[in-house]
């Protein structure tokens, strides 16, 4: 008998598909965790400006801007256990600022690093 060669080709694509699937689902899944990531990270960003705008009106109610950022926070579902909110008063005039750090724990596990450390600071006039 014969060998066909289509079914030789057959078993060919199939080999190869098996081999660049892996590839394939690692750089979707990848790509998947930081859209995640980069969410995340407008969320905090929202926090931090939410927080810093309550902090110019009001300059030294440093724990009125951190319950500010906390409640913009999880709103969004980000545990607050899991953030460190840092306000800084300032005078009438001078700069007001909000520093929000999160470490951002990745969804797929296959990089060499489980987390992404997301640090948002934001700034503003106090009046």
């Amino acid at each position: 008998m014969k060998d066909n060669p289509l079914r030789r080709q057959r078993g060919a694509s199939l080999v190869e598909f098996a081999v660049i699937l892996p590839m394939l689902l690692m750089i979707t899944l990848g790509v998947a965790d930081l859209g995640r990531v980069y969410s995340v990270n407008l969320i905090l960003m929202n926090g931090a400006r939410e927080a810093s705008r309550y902090l110019a009106s009001h300059p030294y109610d440093t724990a009125g801007a951190t319950e500010r950022a906390e409640e913009a926070l999880t709103d969004r579902g980000i545990s607050i256990d899991d953030v460190t909110i840092s306000a800084t008063p300032g005078e009438s005039g001078e700069t007001v600022s909000v520093s929000i750090n999160y470490d951002y724990p990745l969804l797929f596990g296959f990089l060499p690093f489980s987390t992404i450390p997301l640090d948002i600071s934001v700034s503003m006039p106090a009046i």
